[in-house]
């Protein structure tokens, strides 16, 4: 075969790969999957691809075995079955017949019908599915059906403007849907108007119901601009509205005017096949292109003479309400208007009542319930040697036994700010608990305990496990770690704070960082070869989700100098780079781990490494994360490493008592050193990412977390 062949071939497969880490539905993925499979089984000698069969074959089993094959033909179906015999015959797929059966089984429901129903506020919408970045030129499109939603209410009189939202993942390099929207909701106000002579202002959210897609174009327009006039109906009390029949599905552009835009045949026909290959019996189309969609349907019920499927053209979207195949007229009831009343007047209806309320409530309570019935904590401290909590008027309620005086000098002289207790509402009862840890100094087991102020809560304390650590040249400290922090963060997406715990073995080897849930029960577990000195948590990306970020050292011989790790909290297991602390073979599921350069000033230290002495978000979300090269006369001589969201190294920096050292050495011993501006800068170079197999001298996330993330 010519190298072009094999390099086109390669670069057609890394573009799928790409694809497939997108925002997509699961038959959208598999079309493109199979797409790229048939070009390889047409070759003369397929077994130089057994790679990319091996590869692929992870993908097509969990995308199969999800059985959601929406918008996939029973044509495309059949070819799946044949397509994944013929690979069987390549030893791809040891469980070929469960594959096929489940195949089987979906081509059954393909014509299957759903209750008939009416809907409030969301209208069936059929849609091309176009993930960001296919620039392969090699993927099939695909229609999905979507249900769009539209959530709306009336604004008060001081709010003069309209307020649109779609809350749906999009292409941000094509931002025309929300100008659209915004257009779409003029056009519905401006048809009220004709009829009203009223001119109010509302909040419009729409939303389709599934989001594992990104949504760009207009297809929506006609569904959208039909769930805005009838909800502007409903908001202004008017006598009549509408509900969407849930068996009519729609497509369709809106011109300034409201008229309904024909589509483009070749797109036109992707999405009444896809129509066809539904439940829906009814699909609202643009005027002009119902007899390209005539002759269509009438040759795929030739071959499928037992699906009906209707054909209603529009030409503007009020043809929609005049058709009772369509929608269904009502009358608005009381407490319809009721409700949208309140809607626009929640804010000071709310006002007025809170105020009578605590009125009320005083009045009733004074002179009745004194401070001291409050048994909820607010607030802890550490007083004579152990901790107290107290309600919020300062009322102590409980407090530990008699700790050592070493919590005290952690509690208040910790330069890493490590949180050691935290006040969280354990068993839902209403009441805050304290949980805490502490560092003993006889009992080793106190030292890697969990404990909880509320004695009657059966998981704590907890007493985390000994493990039994394979560490064969230093078995010595393979016997005790003890606790360095904790912190609450969901850690099981269960959207319940889990607790977060990180320690030591002796001082710096090895680390561990975990979690247990409310319950006792140990759900994460990450060994580090090296202390974890410094945790935070923060959500880096701005996306809503929180990310670890533990700053460390790692003390392997071949590396020996500070680390950052950054967890995905769903994903923490394993261990770091190289290492297999308990012997069960599992790699580290990190997002990323990075490793910093000793600079020269380490080298002059004598110290045994660097590490890391704290990290922290900025303003705009860049992460600083300071490694400590030196200690001397009480002060630290760091070097600041700042990274973007994505873990890009952005800039180096280095506080003043390094500059002050490095300049002094550059003066008198070692004269050769370039200015301090660029010996920074030559540290970019120095940093290395761990890809999941090695560590490289650019941004990489560990391939490991991607495998295990993908599979969730």
């Amino acid at each position: 075969m010519a190298p072009t062949r094999l390099i086109e071939i390669e670069t057609h497969f890394q573009h799928l790969l790409d694809l497939l880490k997108l925002p997509a539905s699961n038959s959208f993925k598999l079309n493109t999957i199979f797409n790229f499979l048939k070009i390889l089984l047409n070759e003369e000698d397929i077994s130089k691809y057994n790679s990319y069969f091996s590869d692929l074959s992870y993908y097509i089993n969990h995308l199969i075995e999800s059985k959601d094959f929406e918008g996939l033909s029973l044509d495309s179906l059949n070819e799946f079955q044949i397509l994944i015999l013929k690979l069987n015959s390549l030893n791809i797929f040891p469980n070929e017949e469960i594959l096929i059966d489940i195949l089987e089984e979906a081509k059954k429901g393909v014509f299957k019908k759903f209750d008939r129903r009416l809907l409030d506020n969301a209208i069936p919408v059929v849609l091309i599915e176009k993930p960001l970045d296919d620039h392969s030129g090699k993927t099939p499109e695909i229609a999905i059906i979507r249900k769009l939603n539209l959530i709306s209410s009336g604004r008060e009189r001081k709010d003069a403007f309209d307020k649109i939202e779609f809350t749906n993942y999009i292409d941000l390099k094509e931002p025309e849907i929300i100008n659209n929207l915004q257009s779409i909701v003029e056009l519905a106000k401006n048809k009220y108007q004709s009829i009203s002579n009223k001119s109010n202002f509302y909040n419009f959210t729409f939303f389709f119901d599934k989001r594992e897609y990104i949504y760009s174009g207009n297809s929506h327009g006609l569904a959208a601009l039909c769930l805005a006039y009838n909800s502007i109906l409903i908001n202004e009390f008017e006598k009549q509205y509408y509900k969407f029949w849930n068996d009519c599905v729609f497509t369709g552009e809106i011109d300034e005017n409201g008229d309904v835009v024909k589509i483009d045949d070749k797109y036109f026909l992707i999405k009444l096949r896809a129509v066809f290959f539904s439940g829906y019996e009814k699909f609202v189309i643009p005027e002009e292109n119902y007899f390209s969609a005539k002759d269509e349907l009438e040759k795929l019920s030739l071959k499928y003479p037992d699906r009906k499927l209707k054909l209603i053209p529009v030409k503007n979207f009020q043809d929609v309400f005049s058709n009772l195949e369509i929608v269904e007229r009502f009358d608005l009831k009381f407490i319809q208007k009721l409700r949208a009343e309140y809607k626009r007047y929640s804010t000071i209806i709310n006002s007025v009542l809170s105020i009578i309320f605590i009125i009320l409530i005083i009045f009733i309570t004074f002179d009745f319930i004194v401070p001291r019935l409050d048994r909820n904590p607010t607030f802890h401290s550490y007083i004579d040697n152990h901790y107290s909590i107290f309600n919020e008027k300062g009322i102590e309620l409980w407090h530990s036994r008699d700790l050592p005086l070493f919590n005290k000098i952690q509690y208040f002289e910790n330069v890493t700010n490590q949180i050691r207790c935290f006040l969280t509402d354990v068993n839902n009862d209403g009441n805050n608990e304290l949980i805490y840890i502490f560092r003993g100094e006889t009992d080793t087991s106190e030292s890697r305990t969990i404990y909880c102020s509320n004695e009657q809560i059966k998981a704590f304390p907890c007493l985390l496990p000994l493990r039994k650590l394979n560490y064969p040249n230093d078995p010595i400290r393979n016997y005790y770690y003890y606790l360095g922090g904790i912190s609450l963060l969901d850690c099981n997406n269960d959207n319940r704070d889990d607790i977060l715990f990180w320690g030591m073995n002796t001082q710096f080897y090895p680390g561990i960082i975990g979690a247990i849930d409310f319950y006792g029960n140990l759900i994460a577990e990450y060994w580090n070869e090296g202390m974890p000195r410094v945790i935070k948590i923060f959500d880096a990306n701005n996306d809503g989700k929180k990310e670890v970020y533990c700053g460390a050292c790692n003390n392997r011989d071949s590396l020996e100098c500070a680390a950052l790790i950054v967890f995905d909290p769903e994903y923490i297991s394993g261990s770091s780079p190289y290492t297999d602390p308990l012997g069960t073979g599992a790699r580290g599921t990190e997002k990323y781990y990075i490793l910093f350069p000793k600079t020269i000033l380490f080298d002059l230290s004598g110290r045994e490494r660097n590490d890391i002495q704290n990290i922290q978000l900025n303003s705009d979300y860049s992460i600083a994360c300071w490694s400590v090269e030196n200690y001397t006369n009480n002060n630290w001589e760091s070097v600041m490493y700042e990274f973007d969201k994505d873990m890009n190294i952005i800039n180096i920096n280095c506080n003043d008592e390094f500059k002050n050292k490095y300049n002094k050495l550059k003066e008198t011993t070692f004269k050769q050193l370039p200015d301090l501006t660029i010996y920074l800068n030559n540290l970019k170079s120095k940093i290395r990412w761990w890809d999941g197999d090695k560590f490289v001298n650019y941004p990489s996330i560990n391939k490991n977390y991607l495998k295990a993330s993908f599979y969730e």
